[in-house]
């Protein structure tokens, strides 16, 4: 899909930010759906009391950069209106915790990558 204002398309969830060509491209995909994985798996362990009794679910995306030794760079949330501020917070304390991360794949390069995911609360 193209990213309002006609420019380059959006990036889909757990994906990365365009990269230069050199990159593996599969390689950060597989790493991105992994993170997304293990955030999401992590976030909802620690779902917080006072949402589950209130009954809160949301979503919220963030913008994740990371070194390629696995260290988690920046978190920023990127719409905090899908969520309440509780879930806001234990989304971005989910993603403190769980770093860091793996080490990139030496096909992934050697610079930072930025990845996008929506971390989703939600009651069962």
């Amino acid at each position: 899909p193209a990213a309002p204002g006609g420019g380059p398309p959006a990036a889909a969830p757990g994906a990365a930010a365009p990269a230069e060509p050199s990159r593996d491209m599969a390689a950060i995909g597989n790493y991105g759906g992994a993170l997304h994985q293990l955030l999401n798996r992590n976030a909802a362990r620690s779902y917080p009391r006072r949402s589950m009794q209130r009954g809160e679910e949301g979503a919220v995306p963030l913008l994740l950069r990371i070194a390629p030794d696995g260290d988690l760079l920046e978190v920023r949330v990127l719409d905090d209106s899908q969520a309440s501020r509780t879930l806001v917070a234990a989304a971005v304390r989910a993603v403190q915790r769980s770093s860091p991360f793996s080490d990139f794949a030496a096909s992934m390069g050697n610079d930072p990558i930025e990845f996008r995911i929506t971390i989703n609360y939600r009651l069962r």
